[in-house]
């Protein structure tokens, strides 16, 4: 997708007149962070999609055709009915992306190593230059229990303050 030379973005970017536009999107400091948010975002959106499908299996229909019945148009039917209803499912999902967003390390080690530069350095590519590059093993092992612990704490706390009140 990235390529400069023949990715579909830059591809397209040519074709519709705008080659100013087109550039190399992981090579830039300024926009290989928002490139790889952007793909990993992409790729994340396929496991949200069928776990909230799975959540919208156990609605109540008769609920929502009893809202119907009252009055309620579609986005109260939403708001008031759905939402409620995908509360564990949105929580859960939540948590999710905020572990994976404290442990990324995939998705920048494949596209960037975080380049250019430290443009993309994230804690897991620290953590790994550490251990491995640099032969800190010890402090690189401190680091991956540090980043385990952050998002253990930040996960309790987020799931604590989203339950609160709930059933």
């Amino acid at each position: 997708m990235y390529n400069p030379q023949f990715g579909p973005i830059n591809s397209t970017l040519r074709a519709v007149g705008l080659d100013v536009l087109a550039k190399g999107w992981l090579g830039d400091p300024y926009l290989a962070l928002p490139a790889i948010i952007l793909a990993g975002v992409w790729g994340y959106f396929g496991f949200c999609f069928v776990v909230i499908m799975a959540g919208l299996q156990n609605i109540d229909m008769e609920q929502i055709d009893a809202a119907l019945v009252d009055g309620a148009n579609g986005p109260q039917r939403l708001w008031y009915i759905v939402i409620p209803g995908l509360r564990h499912v949105l929580t859960m999902i939540t948590a999710f992306t905020l572990i994976l967003g404290v442990n990324v390390f995939d998705i920048v080690w494949i596209t960037t190593r975080g380049g250019p530069g430290r443009a993309t350095h994230v804690i897991a590519t620290y953590t790994y230059n550490t251990a491995f590059r640099e032969s800190y093993v010890g402090y690189g092992s401190a680091l991956a229990i540090v980043m385990g612990l952050v998002s253990l704490v930040l996960s309790f706390i987020f799931i604590s303050i989203r339950e609160r009140g709930g059933d």
